[in-house]
């Protein structure tokens, strides 16, 4: 019983730090409370824990139960994750595996140390308690890395990627995981624990970590450029609108000159034959013919209004109502170019939904207030009714550029309507 209860101990002590990694990777997708969530990962931990010390005390040698134990534990480990979290069962898989191959290394390196300092004694987590030591000396001495990678790089990952290449991203860490657990057969079975198998193995786990973080920086760097494109794109767009919009009123001027030198010329021979009555109708005919004023700016900061009145010109053209009221002064403490993005990219996709509407009352409602040392953006939009949609490059780019900001961004769908929410931190 008191090497069951070691490795159970064992167990829940060297896998707690693995989760708490996990826990703040997700904290912002989490669905309890702090208190719920960290309550139902220590029970999880303290259940594993707990039926070492029984599989240990009612099976000893039962070699079939704890490959049993071990699968519960693996798919238990997803399952908890994709429950726990608003998250999808790629990003689950990929975590485990992460984390997992991150635990086998350390476990491996630290192990053939021991056997090389105790030729010839058994080492494991239920007969050696300085070897369990020894385990938690190496994942604190990781884990600063491991709390930066996770929440820096892993994060901004799952942030920015779709399903589809997080999907494609697992595949190295099944092949892995896979490898690992057919050495751990072969060495069990036929006792195969040689320095140089044992040093193989250990390479291959590191190469395969490597590998992880080498596919994932680059599928990081093409989403990126991605993102990038899809901003430049923006911007010529709008350009070109804009250049349009002033070729158009370049033409509008030149007919306004010529028609003023017309009326001038009328007014003039009104004046020279002294007949004021006539002039007096001409005028009040051609002022009642004078279109009204353009319409008024949507807000001060000239970049975003131009970019914003783009797109509201695209959803009125499709029928849209629009009540648009922002308050951004021209020096609103954030780049033009990241407000452009912002504002661009949302008012972009309101208008997308709302032209691609085919029922129900279309609408584009914003509002933007603008206080001490934040900027926050809503804009809620009507959209087709259960329409399916995934975090475009456009979203993306929000996100990217709020939290680079030091603020959030977040898209919800409900029935027939899309809402969208930035917080921006100014200078």
């Amino acid at each position: 019983m008191g090497n069951g209860l070691l490795l159970g101990v064992s167990h829940i002590l060297t896998n707690a730090p693995y989760f708490i990694l996990v826990c703040a990777l997700f904290w912002r997708e989490r669905r309890y409370s702090a208190k719920t969530t960290a309550l139902i990962f220590s029970a999880f931990v303290a259940l594993h824990g707990a039926s070492d010390l029984l599989l240990t005390t009612l099976y000893t040698g039962g070699a079939g139960w704890l490959t049993v134990q071990f699968i519960l534990f693996c798919v238990g480990s997803v399952m908890l994750l994709f429950w726990m979290y608003r998250i999808s069962f790629d990003k689950a898989l990929y975590t485990f595996l992460m984390f997992r191959a991150v635990y086998t290394a350390i476990l491996y390196i630290v192990l053939n140390a021991f056997r090389l300092a105790l030729p010839g004694q058994y080492i494991g987590f239920g007969q050696t308690p300085l070897f369990t030591l020894a385990v938690l000396m190496a994942t604190g001495a990781a884990f600063p890395f491991l709390w930066r990678y996770f929440t820096g790089r892993l994060r901004a990952a799952f942030s920015e990627l779709d399903g589809k290449t997080i999907r494609q991203l697992c595949i190295p860490p099944v092949l892995f995981f896979i490898l690992d657990q057919f050495y751990s057969m072969i060495r069990d079975s036929l006792g195969y624990d040689s320095y140089q198998t044992a040093a193989i193995f250990i390479f291959m786990l590191l190469t395969g970590l490597a590998t992880y973080y080498v596919n994932l920086r680059m599928v990081m760097d093409s989403a990126r450029r991605a993102r990038r494109e899809a901003e430049l794109h923006t911007q010529i767009a709008l350009q070109a609108g804009r250049y349009e919009q002033l070729a158009e009123n370049m033409e509008r001027t030149r007919q306004a000159r010529h028609d003023l030198r017309h009326h001038l010329s009328v007014i003039n021979a009104y004046i020279e034959k002294d007949d004021r009555a006539e002039l007096e109708t001409y005028l009040r005919e051609h002022i009642g013919r004078l279109p009204e004023e353009d319409e008024p700016p949507v807000c001060q900061n000239l970049a975003v209004d131009a970019v914003v009145r783009h797109y509201l010109a695209r959803a009125r053209a499709a029928g849209a109502e629009l009540d648009a009221r922002l308050t951004l002064p021209q020096n609103a403490g954030v780049a033009g170019a990241d407000l452009c993005v912002v504002f661009g990219n949302v008012f972009e996709n309101a208008a997308l939904a709302v032209e691609r509407q085919t029922k129900g009352q279309k609408y584009i409602k914003a509002r933007c207030q603008t206080s001490e040392g934040k900027i926050v953006l809503t804009v809620d939009n009507s959209t087709n009714p259960k329409e399916k949609s995934g975090a475009g490059v456009g979203q993306e780019s929000v996100r990217a550029a709020a939290e680079r900001l030091g603020g959030t961004a977040r898209f919800e769908r409900g029935e027939g309507v899309y809402q969208t929410s930035v917080l921006l931190l100014t200078e």
